[in-house]
Parts: C-alpha cells; sequence; structure tokens
C-alpha cells in the first residue's frame, strides 16, 4: 500500500492508522527523494537506525490517537 500520509485518517467509518512497517517504508521513500535512491538505509546504518526510531515515535503517536478515537465510540 502506498502511503500518502503517515497520519491517522478519521472518516465514516472510523479511524485508520499506519502500521510500523508501512511508515519505515514511507519515510525510507522520502529520504531517498532527498538523498538519491543508492542511499544506504538498513537497520545497521545510522540514518536507517534514525528512521526506525522516528517510526516508532509516529507509530506510537498513531496507536494513542486510535485509543482515544475508541474509547469514545458507544460501542466498545
Amino acid at each position: 500500500m502506498a502511503l500518502t500520509s503517515i497520519a491517522p485518517v478519521i472518516n465514516q467509518y472510523g479511524v485508520t492508522v499506519s502500521t510500523y512497517s508501512e511508515i519505515v517504508e514511507h519515510l525510507k521513500e522520502k529520504y531517498r527523494e532527498i538523498y538519491g535512491q543508492d542511499v544506504y538505509l538498513e537497520n545497521d546504518s545510522q540514518d536507517g537506525q534514525w528512521i526506525g526510531v522516528i517510526a516508532r515515535v509516529i507509530a506510537d503517536c498513531n496507536a494513542v490517537v486510535s485509543d482515544v478515537y475508541n474509547s469514545m465510540s458507544p460501542s466498545t
């Protein structure tokens, strides 16, 4: 799935959040648009680790948004 945004989406169907893996791939794609396709972004590189940290923060924030949204639902 190609992400257009890493932000949570709230619509008439509820809340949808990206997974950690989707966020990592999205950030790597954006990083490569800036620095070129040959940049090394695996987990054993500093840049790859930084992307992983940022992706974890975003995924955790998205999970909080999802939890808060779901806690407001009368069906839960």
